[in-house]
């Protein structure tokens, strides 16, 4: 066994203290976090209620090089709106770019990371051209229900747009369509 494998701990029953928690880390030896946790002191994150119903715990974590944010792999487009809040409300700014000049870049993301969902038509939701956007997953039975009372309310449901692979992505004709200059 060589000196490098004896470091690779792969179970918890291997880890340090056999992953049990302690309180500098909550999650146990797998936390790979420096500092972090459920309450960081001098953080400007309060609770509006301690109340479980009102209460939303946020783990903040603190990793090697600074903090991090989680993404949930939601991948939605930005809309022409967007771009144009001064002109279409009166509010902030408008942008140097358009939601045209934006969306060749869209267009890209999607392919390479491998975005699911539908082109649903609605309004400032652009839709994506054909080849960008993997099908779906097919939707829970509960996905099915708020469907059908939403649209008797005149309320469009409509299947995220996610960065998770519902099918295996095209690695023989995504290049070309990434590098169209090639």
């Amino acid at each position: 066994m060589s000196p490098l494998s004896k470091l690779h701990v792969s179970t918890p029953e291997l880890a340090p203290l056999r992953d049990a928690s302690t309180p500098d880390k909550p999650f146990g030896f797998y936390d790979a976090t420096i500092d972090g946790g459920w309450q960081v002191p001098g953080e400007p994150y309060v609770q509006t209620s301690e109340d479980a119903p009102g209460r939303f715990d946020w783990w903040r974590a603190r990793m090697l090089g600074g903090r991090t944010n989680h993404w949930g792999r939601i991948s939605l487009r930005n809309g022409p709106y967007d771009f144009r809040p001064r002109s279409r409300d009166g509010l902030g700014f408008d942008w140097p770019i358009s939601y045209e000049d934006m969306a060749p870049y869209y267009d890209k993301v999607e392919m390479l990371i491998g975005v699911y969902g539908a082109n649903d038509g609605l309004e400032n939701t652009p839709n994506s051209p054909p080849g960008c956007l993997l099908p779906p997953p097919k939707p829970l039975v509960s996905d099915l229900l708020i469907a059908d009372r939403s649209r008797k309310l005149g309320i469009p449901v409509v299947a995220g747009h996610r960065a998770v692979l519902t099918q295996p992505l095209d690695w023989k004709s995504v290049p070309a369509k990434l590098h169209l200059e090639i």
